[in-house]
């Protein structure tokens, strides 16, 4: 019986994801004609389809980048360009980011080396998770062996605690600030998760912030270095 479900489970799991690269591949092949055919519009729709599922290619990035600058959408086009950056870093993509904030003074686009740092290693997450892994069960295992053979084990067990607690740092912690765009024009920022407190600025769509928490339909953002807030559904969650 147990084989019978597992073999089941295996059986229904391969045609799941069968099913799931056919549908993803039909989305991309008929995104790509549309966009070859200057169909821009309805090519960034099935587009954005497919980015809302899962992580795919630079290329599909960069053609949806190509489409928003050329129909001048530059909130969508910061949008897609922040998310590019963050699942595949370069450069080249931080460069010209920083160049369109610029041509349209877009706040909240000043990048650090630090910024670089913790995209690489967003990027690269699960292959430090998996060294630290293995590096840790090594070291356990060779003082496994020292203790039973007898010998002292010295600062040894202290190094492990903290391989452990680094380990909790990095699976708990996020390095990175949670970040989000302004989506849409003459956007509201509150002094309060409020309609009715202080109007800070009305807020034109392409601006950057650190989202810092969420109260209801308001989100707690850093804009400019103020506490401030803003309706959720004003922002795009770069993530």
């Amino acid at each position: 019986m147990i084989k019978k479900n597992i073999l089941f489970f295996a059986i229904f799991s391969l045609y799941t994801l069968t099913a799931y690269g056919q549908s993803y591949l039909e989305l991309q092949r008929k995104g790509d004609s549309l966009f070859h055919a200057k169909e821009f519009y309805y090519a960034s729709k099935v587009y954005d389809s497919i980015l809302n599922q899962s992580v795919v290619s630079p290329l599909l990035y960069l053609k949806l980048a190509y489409i928003y600058e050329s129909t001048g959408e530059i909130a969508d086009l910061m949008i897609v360009l922040n998310k590019y950056y963050k699942v595949y870093p370069s450069a080249n993509i931080q460069f010209k980011i920083e160049e369109i904030a610029r041509e349209y003074q877009l706040k909240g686009y000043k990048y650090t080396d630090f910024d670089y740092f913790t995209s690489l290693y967003r990027q690269y997450y699960y292959y430090i998770m998996l060294f630290f892994f293995v590096a840790s069960g090594l070291y356990f295992t060779h003082l496994g062996i020292k203790k039973i053979n007898g010998n002292p084990l010295s600062f040894r067990p202290l190094l492990f605690i903290v391989i452990l607690l680094f380990l909790l740092l990095l699976v708990n912690f996020n390095l990175q600030p949670v970040r989000a765009i302004i989506k849409h024009s003459n956007s509201l920022v509150m002094s309060a998760p409020s309609a009715g407190s202080d109007l800070v600025e009305i807020a034109s769509s392409g601006h950057r912030v650190n989202v810092l928490d969420k109260i209801d339909i308001w989100v707690e953002v850093d804009f400019e270095n103020k506490l401030c807030y803003i309706k959720e559904s004003d922002l795009e969650i770069i993530d």
